[in-house]
């Protein structure tokens, strides 16, 4: 009896410590290991610039560990460690971290994409810091801006966070900029994201009250990355821009050439081609 008893005490405190505590949770991967690891990789500073305990992030999925002033950090989630610098963090944590859906979680670290422009990999977009500010391109924006070649395309990098446009409500869009001029893209539910930069984009400013306000309605299809900026053909709801080597013209749903404001004259053939 004395042998069952001193087997049985001992149960009925594990069990005890058991109700009281709940299961116990696996233990999370070795997070703060995984971190000092790639500190040690991105060859920052001596961990003397340690800026405290890692902390949650958003979600409460992961862990951020912030370096000196705030200027650096590592970003933990799903096992993997992800460097940040400054611009690029303060611009996750105001979208949310990854509680932010649409970008998602960090796939790279900081790296420079070009040159003066640098940022960080997500698993649905990116965030790029460039001379204009620091923005966040995700989405289905930014699968067209993947498609035809990201900042290494005619586009350029973003100059403006995604933002809602003037008289379509329904519709988003984004500025990006090569040298120069502005290209954009567009999105809504009905014509997808659509890109056009260079002369179509000035051509489409123009059109009556311009861009999503004009007789053209909303882009249909993209310009084309591999054709010159003098040979590109973009549809739109209401008609289509069509671009040559000294001007462009306009055309309605029947493909017949208009004036700028959508409008038809008495003889089509004096319609002129409009100069950019």
């Amino acid at each position: 009896m004395k042998k069952i008893t001193s087997f049985i005490v001992p149960l009925v405190c594990v069990s005890m410590l058991f109700l009281l505590t709940g299961c116990p949770k696996p233990s999370d991967p070795d997070y703060k290991a995984a971190i000092k690891a790639k500190y040690q990789q991105l060859g920052w500073m001596p961990e003397a610039d340690n800026g405290g305990e890692p902390v949650k992030t958003a979600s409460g999925n992961g862990w951020v560990q912030y370096y000196g002033n705030k200027d650096r950090a590592i970003y933990y989630i799903d096992g993997k460690a992800f460097g940040f610098l400054n611009y690029e963090m303060k611009k996750y944590e105001a979208l949310g971290q990854d509680k932010f859906t649409a970008l998602g979680t960090p796939t790279s670290d900081w790296q420079q994409f070009l040159t003066g422009i640098t940022g960080n990999e997500f698993t649905k977009g990116v965030i790029v810091s460039t001379p204009k500010g620091v923005f966040a391109v995700y989405g289905s924006i930014y699968e067209r801006y993947k498609a035809i070649g990201r900042w290494n395309s005619p586009l350029g990098y973003p100059i403006g966070d995604e933002g809602t446009m003037t008289t379509r409500k329904e519709g988003r869009f984004q500025h990006f900029t090569k040298t120069g001029p502005i290209g954009q893209i567009y999105w809504s539910q009905t014509t997808g994201a659509q890109a056009f930069w260079g002369k179509v984009e000035i051509m489409y400013g123009r059109a009556g009250v311009g861009y999503d306000g004009s007789w053209l309605g909303l882009p249909k299809s993209s310009c084309d990355p591999n054709k010159a900026d003098n040979q590109q053909t973009v549809d739109f709801e209401k008609g289509k821009i069509i671009t040559g080597p000294t001007c462009g013209a306009y055309l309605n749903q029947d493909n017949e050439t208009v004036y700028q404001n959508g409008t038809r004259a008495a003889n089509v053939n004096s319609i002129p081609c409009y100069n950019y």
